[in-house]
């Protein structure tokens, strides 16, 4: 867990710095409202309006992929979960807690966390393109 761990740090800056927009014309709009500031008076107000609305943006593609991911996270534990559940798990034997024990493992988070941050940059691929 410690090599991906690394990673993090990493895939939270893609994430925040909108490597992958969720809004194709949020970037013209940050950038027609700078044009503006500078073609009138250049001003104070007009850069701070232009860093406010770009730290506004980020924060909204930050907590879009935080959810989106927690949600294929979820899914994940929840498919573990089911598995317990089934004819050949011990969790019909065991009971609920050693089930919810036996799936929360750091072998398990490693896998949740790559194939949630895989899966949300597949998706903005595909958001992005159609």
């Amino acid at each position: 867990m410690g090599r991906f761990c690394a990673h993090i740090p990493f895939l939270l800056l893609v994430i925040v710095h909108g490597w992958y927009p969720h809004d194709r014309n949020a970037q013209r709009r940050i950038q027609s409202s700078s044009s503006a500031c500078v073609d009138g008076k250049a001003s104070r107000a007009c850069s701070s309006e232009a860093t406010t609305e770009s730290i506004l943006a980020m924060k909204r593609n930050l907590w879009r992929a935080v959810i989106e991911v927690g949600f294929i996270i979820f899914l994940f534990y929840s498919n573990l979960l089911m598995g317990e559940f089934e004819r050949s798990g011990m969790g019909w034997k065991r009971g609920l807690i050693w089930a919810i024990g036996d799936i929360f493992t750091a072998a398990n988070f490693e896998i949740a966390m790559i194939a949630a941050l895989i899966g949300y940059i597949l998706f903005e691929h595909l958001r992005n393109k159609f």
